[in-house]
């Protein structure tokens, strides 16, 4: 099992549409200063009094070319201000960078296709709109799953 840094709580994956498609890795700190850490180690700068920060990524080859691998990026909360409010606000930031990647985050904002009634599983032919919807509520739920499990949340 991966060792966890020091000042870190805990660290699980989210999925905003399958189990098999792109994910997320969420960390949850309980130091502020482990957390700014962390992001300098990522090559960005933290900005003053950071409560979270999602961070999109691609991975690039030998040849500096662009790959597409299913890791899509990190997400970071601070262990005692990670409430509804925050864990949303950066649900959305993930969600619409995992819309950019899919390709349709300029279609979100379009007039919404009819959709089908009680439909178990969504689909990529699916309007925009209510894929990024789906997408949300499932970020939001593993989050908030993810918080409960490390003991932010009781």
């Amino acid at each position: 099992m991966r060792q966890i840094p020091r000042g870190q709580r805990h660290e699980f994956r989210v999925y905003p549409e399958s189990r098999h498609g792109l994910y997320y890795v969420v960390r949850i700190f309980d130091t502020s200063r482990a957390m700014c850490a962390r992001i300098r180690e990522c090559g960005r700068t933290p900005g003053r009094g950071t409560l979270a920060i999602v961070m999109p990524w691609r991975t690039a080859s030998y040849d500096r070319r662009w790959k597409t691998g299913k890791f899509a990026g990190e997400a970071m909360f601070l262990a005692r201000t990670a409430g509804n409010e925050v864990v949303a606000h950066e649900s959305g930031h993930i969600a619409l960078a995992w819309a950019r990647r899919m390709g349709f985050a300029g279609h979100i904002l379009d007039e919404a296709q009819p959709v089908r009634a009680h439909a178990p599983v969504m689909q990529a032919r699916d309007s925009p709109e209510e894929r990024f919807c789906y997408a949300l509520g499932r970020i939001d739920k593993q989050i908030i799953g993810g918080l409960y499990d490390c003991g932010v949340f009781k």
